[in-house]
């Protein structure tokens, strides 16, 4: 068995290791979201929120988030990282976030204790897991790279008015009532692009994996993720892929055949 690992992977989970992130509490309507990143001003461009209620400085960025997607999950829209918190909540979590309680909020005591348990927790490093199935993982995604470049996602390109863009702002974008669009952008599409939106948080995830099940778990969703991006676009003639060795069709079959068999609320289109 193969021991390589795409070095490009490897250079960012080393980027990754110990670098000081964001975990974010923003609003948008009546949700809210609790997400991470390495890059906020980037992800807050591309969230657009209507208002953003807390951010956390820390390395373990990862283990903040889970610890409020936990608390929370009661109110979480299944599969997303939106929550439907009650103004209480809301409060509560500004104070788990920030330490400090909003003017006219008086935050419990057990409140203002969880609050400095998450400050320690907050400076944790993580090592990247690297179990041998891991590494298979990689291999698997470096293969699909080395197949479909896909870094052109994020390539600067132009819009039809001239404007710069790129691939994901315009899969973003997608209407799904858009009557000329053939395989309509579904709710778990446009998650995938989100997650891909930010490159420099494409791997944030598998780097703070503390468990071999929990890094194979992220490594595939990245897998899944670019595999959707990239079925979509082709299938709707946003992008073009030159040939692979055994097809670019071939290609892209077994790329829908893996969303059909490991996801299936991924794959939200028949193929005619």
């Amino acid at each position: 068995m193969s021991q390589h690992i795409p070095i490009d992977i490897i250079q960012e989970m080393r980027r990754i290791e110990g670098m000081k992130g964001y975990v974010y509490l923003i609003k948008n309507e009546d949700l809210y979201k609790i997400g991470i990143t390495v890059s906020i001003e980037r992800r807050m461009k591309e969230l657009k929120p209507e208002k953003v209620l807390a951010v956390k400085e820390c390395t373990n960025m990862r283990g903040i988030e889970k610890l409020l997607h936990k608390r929370y999950h009661q109110q979480r829209i299944p599969q997303t990282e939106y929550f439907r918190l009650k103004s209480s909540q809301v409060q509560e979590a500004i104070v788990l976030l920030s330490g400090e309680p909003s003017d006219g909020y008086e935050a419990a005591v057990q409140t203002i204790e969880d609050s400095k348990a998450i400050e320690l927790m907050g400076k944790k490093i993580i090592k990247p897991v690297m179990s041998n199935a891991v590494r298979r993982q990689y291999e698997k995604l470096e293969n699909m790279a080395k197949l479909l470049q896909y870094t052109f996602l994020w390539e600067e390109i132009k819009d039809n008015d001239g404007n710069p863009t790129t691939i994901l702002e315009i899969f973003l974008a997608a209407d799904p009532d858009d009557q000329d669009i053939k395989y309509p952008p579904s709710p778990q599409f446009l998650q995938a692009c989100s997650r891909l939106y930010n490159k420099e948080d494409l791997f944030l995830s598998v780097a703070q994996s503390e468990t071999e099940s929990e890094a194979l778990n992220e490594v595939h969703r990245v897998i899944l993720d670019l595999s959707h991006a990239i079925c979509f676009g082709y299938r709707n003639g946003v992008i073009q892929i030159n040939d692979a060795g055994d097809g670019v069709e071939s290609l892209i079959e077994t790329l829908e055949a893996g969303l059909r068999d490991t996801a299936n609320e991924w794959f939200t289109w028949k193929i005619d």
